[in-house]
């Protein structure tokens, strides 16, 4: 006799032992441990939704527990630096700021040192950087503002080598 739902059970169990024996991806390996983060969300309005270009925002680093909180970025208060993401590596950290005029890509030491700007093209605003898994690149989103600052048309998803160069669309 047949029993109903043998042949799911046993897909669905091996499914369960091959998942518990793979390793977590969600982790680069080198991290530091420590948190970065910013406390403004300084990304363009899309469709009705909020975000404030003109928010003040600087980018810290925290350890887990709390302890530890240090400021790495100081910018003007009329100016932001925001949404910082870790290299995997954890010896850098990319984020986007308008201290130079129109918001950029910049990159810094985890210690907040060496602080360069990777992008600078006139009319555009560089938002949300998120580095690739393996650190050589660097993803973002790109605005174009073809009427001046503050009139952002459409975005694009673009990457770049980590010091800047071989900028690519992505995704129009």
């Amino acid at each position: 006799m047949h029993k109903k739902g043998g042949p799911v059970v046993f897909v669905l169990a091996a499914l369960t032992v091959l998942i518990a024996a793979s390793s977590a991806h969600a982790t680069f390996p080198g991290t530091n441990g420590r948190i970065a983060f910013s406390q403004a969300d300084l990304i363009p309005p899309i469709g009705g939704e909020s975000g404030d270009l003109s928010a003040h925002s600087q980018v810290f680093t925290i350890q887990p527990d709390g302890s530890g909180l240090t400021q790495l970025t100081h910018v003007a208060s009329d100016q932001g630096a925001g949404a910082p993401d870790w290299s995997p590596d954890g010896q850098q950290i990319v984020y986007e700021s308008n201290e130079s005029g129109s918001f950029a890509i910049w990159s810094m030491d985890a210690d907040g040192g060496n602080q360069t700007r990777l992008t600078d093209e006139p009319g555009f605003e560089d938002f949300l950087p998120s580095w690739s898994p393996d650190g050589h690149q660097i993803l973002f989103s790109r605005c174009a503002e073809p009427f001046g600052p503050g009139f952002i048309t459409s975005c694009d998803i673009d990457s770049m080598n980590k010091n800047g160069g071989g900028l690519k669309t992505i995704l129009s």
